[in-house]
């Protein structure tokens, strides 16, 4: 069973190790965490200890969904806001769709590069 619980520094050191082989996605999750706490909460979905999802909510305004189908979900059920703009992946879209009606959509594409350049 999914439990959502809000970051705080007892669950600092889980999340810090969650995210440690993934920090390019974590980006605003650490940056906001570190300079504009007050503006930022972040909530994980765990199961037996183990972080599943996680999500970013920026001054009631901006959330950013990482984490499976299931996480998604039981992080969204804790959103109380209507007015607000989400970046999540692709799979989460029939979920958000359940909770929010969008105004606008927009595409985005995020890659890691590696290996060598193309000339």
């Amino acid at each position: 069973m999914i439990k959502v619980k809000e970051l705080n520094t007892e669950l600092q050191p889980l999340f810090y190790k969650h995210i440690s082989n993934d920090e390019p996605n974590y980006y605003f999750f650490l940056l906001d965490w570190k300079y504009n706490r007050e503006n930022t909460k972040i909530l994980m979905a765990q199961e037996n200890r183990k972080i599943k999802g996680t999500m970013l909510v920026y001054k009631n305004l901006i959330i950013h969904i990482i984490g499976s189908l299931e996480a998604a979900e039981s992080l969204l059920d804790k959103v109380g806001i209507d007015n607000v703009e989400v970046a999540c992946y692709e799979e989460h879209k029939r979920i958000l769709l359940k909770k929010f009606e969008p105004t606008t959509e927009h595409g985005l594409i995020l890659m890691r590069m590696g290996g060598k350049l193309i000339a």
